[in-house]
């Protein structure tokens, strides 16, 4: 379990008030687990259908109340318990068609989008690692930060 947001450990840290949100820490590979190729896709048009019905979320992605299974069935198995959590009828047919074309149309966006994520990502990443750093040189010891992998 990641908590909402990563407290800063360090003195230095503290002092700068490095508070990193969870979803920062998502870009970082610090707080989530593997992600389906069409995840994106999904979750776009999960956006659209709920949406249409009148159901805009303040939230990144309308994700409430899933479970781990209702996204491994794809959107459609997502769209039908995202509906019947907000006490909503199904989709219809040309509804969930319309929301899959919709997101279809978004999709090079939030791809282009996406690739930010990468480069905060290494950001958060080294900034979580000279946290941890400077808390192990307040105690004394002597640290050196460098990437493993490239």
């Amino acid at each position: 379990f990641v908590d909402l947001v990563r407290q800063p450990q360090s003195t230095l840290g503290k002092q700068l008030g490095l508070i990193l949100p969870r979803s920062a820490l998502k870009m970082a590979n610090l707080g989530s687990s593997v992600v389906k190729p069409n995840a994106g896709r999904d979750r776009l048009a999960l956006r659209s259908l709920l949406s249409a019905r009148g159901a805009v979320e303040t939230q990144r992605m309308p994700l409430r109340g899933l479970r781990k299974q209702d996204f491994r069935r794809g959107f459609r198995g997502m769209a039908s318990r995202a509906l019947e959590v907000r006490d909503l009828s199904s989709a219809s047919e040309m509804e969930l068609l319309a929301a899959e074309a919709a997101a279809e149309a978004q999709l090079p966006a939030f791809r282009r989008l996406e690739l930010l994520s990468k480069l905060v990502g290494d950001v958060v990443e080294l900034a979580v690692n000279f946290d941890r750093a400077a808390v192990l040189e307040e105690a004394g010891l002597t640290t050196s930060v460098s990437r493993l992998f490239p």
